[in-house]
């Protein structure tokens, strides 16, 4: 029980801050492909742990704390990532016509 708790701890610390810390700094710079290579780890990352809650599920019949977690954290992650990207996006439009209207 010690063990899943730790793994879960884990799990949605390393969900929030690397999809805080990619927000940070997708927002400091300018849309680049190193901005989109990073995004594209950490939705590997995301999917993965998806895909893990879900294989463990699909085993497993039932379902466990752990393989709800990953399946949990995978979704979530993906969402955030997707929806920093959209919106990094829109601002990135909105800045360049505001200085457009100067």
């Amino acid at each position: 029980m010690w063990f899943e708790a730790i793994v879960f701890a884990v799990l949605v610390v390393f969900t929030v801050i690397s999809s805080e810390r990619f927000h940070a700094w997708s927002t400091r710079t300018a849309p680049t492909p190193a901005v989109y290579r990073v995004a594209a780890i950490l939705g590997a990352l995301y999917l993965a742990s998806f895909a893990g809650g879900a294989i463990d599920l699909a085993a497993t019949g039932k379902p466990g704390f752990l393989s709800l977690g990953f399946l949990l954290a995978g979704a979530a992650g993906a969402g955030i990532l997707l929806d920093t990207l959209m919106r990094g996006r829109r601002e990135a439009e909105l800045r360049r016509l505001d200085a457009f209207d100067l």
